[in-house]
């Protein structure tokens, strides 16, 4: 596996891809990336994605799709089917050609979408550096705001 490259600011770079090519761990250049010209999934609860008014390090990557992965779990406790998967990834634009990611609060309720996408055939790559680490870095742009409120999981209109 490449070696972490950090820029002047001491930010990851590009992200690194493992040996199978399959899956990838993404930086903030990634994320910054995807943000603008892909897919980027906020995995957190609504109210950690809208942001706290009078808050400013509060919200989401800007850009950034509220994709909480709870709604990935039917009821019964076992995964949505793949029908089901499959609208709620395209709900939130996850699937085509472009690069998608994801993240959460600390790396690991994303992970279930890397999961997904990869049953679903889809690379996801995971910013395991999370909110945690992007909300600290001043540096970096944050947004505020209401959140998608339907699911194309259980919505018959996502096609």
């Amino acid at each position: 596996m490449p070696r972490d490259r950090r820029d002047d600011a001491g930010r990851e770079g590009p992200g690194r891809r493992r040996p199978d090519g399959g899956r990838r761990v993404l930086g903030i250049a990634d994320v910054l990336e995807i943000s603008r010209y892909g897919a980027l999934l906020d995995s957190r609860p609504a109210a950690s994605y809208n942001g706290v008014v009078d808050e400013p390090r509060t919200g989401h990557v800007p850009h950034a799709v509220h994709a909480h992965s709870s709604e990935l779990v039917a009821p019964d406790g076992l995964l949505r089917s793949p029908t089901e998967l499959r609208k709620w990834f395209l709900f939130r634009r996850a699937i085509g050609g472009h690069d998608v990611g994801a993240y959460c609060g600390g790396g690991v309720s994303s992970s279930l979408l890397v999961f997904v996408g990869a049953l679903l055939g889809r690379r996801v790559g995971l910013f395991d550096g999370s909110w945690s680490v992007w909300e600290r870095d001043s540096s970096l742009p944050v947004q505020q705001g209401t959140a998608l409120s339907r699911s194309a999981a259980v919505d018959p209109d996502c096609v």
